[in-house]
């Protein structure tokens, strides 16, 4: 019991410092700080200044928009921040020596998650705040069904990201693939160009991209839209975090192989 009792404060105070360290190196990396704080501004203000006070449907497309935002900095923040930092870390042997601290195994992973949720927050936060100054806020859904949203929508973005991550021996190879990966799926799932004007094949296709579903449940939570009709992206996004979850528990690395 006392056992337990003084490794619960050790562990705290490990995990801690641990989130605290990788803080710091986020805040260090100049093309992390500006993919996930400043291109979402620069996305919004440039659709902000082409379109403004656009009314398609009812509602303004500046409120339309914001929703795909927020998907991009999510994928952002998954296939780029996550795996970036777990591959640098693993080829600069860091992860060896994390193996062989007191710290359970998820700590690391968890840590990862935990800044890159705080740097989510940030960035979003400050996306609201924009279109607060600059267009006024017209939020017409229900704020714990989007909040409930926006976790789900996480999931799988920081699944894909821990998942590649894990897989990668070359920080050149993650950063080709997770750019790569992240351009495909911002302008495949409607998230640049509506996927209304896709041709019919290809709007059939992307309903499998990973950010499609997380853009359509955050679009439709937003504007208070029905998400009877998005049953079946919610379910794929379901499938999709439990089996990225999987992948990354079983093919996690945590040394370069050979």
């Amino acid at each position: 019991m006392t056992h337990t009792a003084e490794a619960r404060p050790g562990l705290a105070r490990g995990l801690w410092a641990l989130c605290r360290y990788e803080t710091l190196l986020f805040l260090r990396e100049p093309a992390a700080v500006f993919f996930t704080m400043l291109f979402p501004q620069a996305l919004l203000l440039f659709v902000g200044v082409v379109y403004g006070d656009q009314v398609t449907d009812g509602h303004r497309y500046i409120d339309e928009y914001l929703p795909s935002v927020i998907a991009i900095v999510a994928c952002n923040l998954g296939l780029l921040g996550v795996a970036f930092n777990i591959t640098e870390a693993r080829v600069a042997g860091i992860l060896v020596r994390y193996r062989l601290t007191p710290l359970p195994f998820w700590c690391y992973l968890f840590s990862q998650v935990v800044i890159g949720a705080i740097m989510f927050l940030i960035s979003v936060g400050s996306l609201f705040i924009t279109q607060a100054i600059l267009y006024g806020i017209r939020f017409g859904g229900s704020v714990p069904v989007f909040l409930c949203v926006v976790v789900l929508s996480l999931a799988p973005m920081f699944l894909l990201g821990l998942t590649l991550g894990g897989l990668s021996n070359s920080v050149r190879t993650t950063q080709m693939a997770g750019t790569a990966a992240f351009f495909f799926l911002m302008f495949s799932s409607g998230a640049v160009f509506d996927r209304d004007e896709f041709p019919t094949w290809l709007q059939y296709a992307t309903v499998w991209n990973p950010l499609t579903p997380v853009l359509e449940v955050l679009t439709r939570a937003y504007l208070g839209r029905s998400l009877t009709s998005e049953l079946l992206p919610l379910a794929v996004l379901t499938l999709l975090a439990l089996a990225a979850a999987v992948a990354a528990h079983r093919k996690f690395r945590w040394e370069v192989v050979r």
